[in-house]
């Protein structure tokens, strides 16, 4: 009941919702439903935007997936801290979670969140000033994300990449690949969240100022333009990971 009001976004509805689940199996004893109702809080406070109660609530998680020998949990929490971390700009702490969480979900084999790690891992590289390294990390999950056919995982890689790409002083380069994104995110309709959106322009504005008007309008339309096989073929070859 509380996944079904998180999803409608209701969030203090499912908060409730997964506090009386949590009191219950904390009557129970149920270390494994108390891990996964804190968990479940702790989203709720990450959302709400108090990293301090959701870094508090993924550790108690944590400690009892550990207790329980729970890989995947384990690895999970160790990446849903790192997002906290990232967003209080902790890179440093974000960069050695999202490590654990990298390094865990490799032994587990399960493909489509270790390219979410290399998203995430991508993104504090470019934080820490080294798109080269970030071009890296990101190559290997669109590669991933291809294979996968994980289109939202696609989209994010493109606009990871295109980042990289103006920080290389390549804005040329980049606007391809954020038209791309932006038409790939309004074919299968999913928008960037809006958390999101005003650091995004941003990186937009600052590519486009670098371009005259019809270099500009050429790169947006060829990066609109093309198949996606054909951008993400693109977009692997100039991170040198074909």
């Amino acid at each position: 009941m509380g996944n079904l009001a998180y999803r409608r976004g209701e969030p203090e509805r499912a908060r409730d919702l997964y506090d009386e689940s949590l009191a219950l199996r904390r009557e129970l004893g149920d270390k494994g439903g108390i891990a996964t109702s804190v968990t479940n809080l702790a989203g709720i406070a990450f959302v709400r935007v108090d990293p301090e109660e959701a870094m508090s609530l993924y550790g108690e998680g944590l400690a009892l997936y550990r207790e329980l020998g729970d890989r995947w949990g384990i690895a999970t929490d160790f990446n849903n801290m790192g997002n906290v971390a990232y967003t209080r700009g902790d890179f440093a702490e974000a960069k050695r979670l999202y490590g654990e969480a990298l390094v865990r979900f490799r032994e587990l084999g399960d493909k489509q969140v270790i390219a979410v790690s290399l998203i995430n891992l991508g993104a504090i590289a470019q934080q820490e000033g080294a798109p080269d390294q970030a071009s890296r990390l990101l190559g290997e999950s669109l590669a991933l994300c291809r294979d996968l056919r994980h289109t939202p995982g696609v989209a994010d890689c493109l606009e990871g990449l295109a980042e990289a790409a103006v920080s290389m002083e390549d804005p040329e380069r980049a606007v391809r690949l954020f038209a791309a994104a932006e038409r790939l995110r309004q074919e299968i309709q999913l928008p960037l969240m809006p958390v999101e959106r005003d650091r995004y322009s941003r990186i937009v504005s600052a590519a486009c100022d670098r371009l005259d008007e019809a270099t500009r309008e050429n790169a947006w339309h060829e990066g609109r333009a093309m198949p996606l096989p054909q951008v993400v073929a693109y977009a692997l070859r100039e991170a040198a990971l074909v």
